[in-house]
């Protein structure tokens, strides 16, 4: 193994609930849906906390999820049968150096 993330459930930034799906975005960041706790986590490539991209305000239950690398759109498909797109691209996207 290389490098892992979480370890005991919880709901902390180092914690997941029932990981269930993993996507990887168009600038290599890891998408989590951590299934118990209503939430997508953003990881970065060496699998260290970044951020909660959608939380329980957004998604409820979800179950599975699809990062479009075209479209930038996150696709995510909750328990109650919604399936809701979320913009991706800016919530991952990693700082300007140039200042644009």
């Amino acid at each position: 193994m290389l490098n892992s993330y979480g370890g005991l459930n919880g709901s902390g930034p180092d914690r997941l609930d029932c990981p269930q799906r993993v996507a990887v975005d168009v600038f290599g960041y890891v998408l989590v849906l951590d299934r118990n706790n209503d939430r997508v986590v953003v990881l970065n490539a060496g699998l260290g906390y970044v951020r909660d991209v959608l939380g329980r305000a957004a998604v409820r239950q979800p179950r599975c999820m699809y990062a479009d690398a075209d479209t930038g759109l996150l696709y995510v498909g909750a328990l109650d049968g919604h399936v809701a797109a979320f913009r991706l691209v800016n919530a991952t996207r990693p700082p300007s150096t140039s200042g644009v």
